[in-house]
């Protein structure tokens, strides 16, 4: 599953559980797009972020709970990479 986010917070993407827990239902790793920049976060790694907000949020949309993980972003491919594969 591939998510794009507009804005790192230290170095860190933030990633809710909602988005965590489709991936794991799906039983596939998340991309994690920033710019030109992708990160791989493999299905096994998913449950454990390097920091978990204790806050929880609420969806505004489907009105539910979820928190917020932190991944360290460390890019493991690159935008422009993967359009000279095609």
């Amino acid at each position: 599953m591939l998510i794009k986010t507009k804005t790192l917070w230290n170095g860190f993407a933030s990633v809710s559980t909602i988005l965590i827990d489709r991936c794991v239902e799906k039983k596939e790793s998340m991309d994690i797009q920033y710019g030109d920049s992708i990160m791989v976060i493999p299905l096994e790694k998913l449950n454990e972020p390097d920091w978990i907000h204790k806050k929880s949020y609420k969806d505004k949309f489907k009105n539910r709970k979820y928190k917020l993980y932190n991944f360290k972003f460390i890019e493991t491919r690159n935008v422009n990479q993967e359009r000279l594969k095609v």
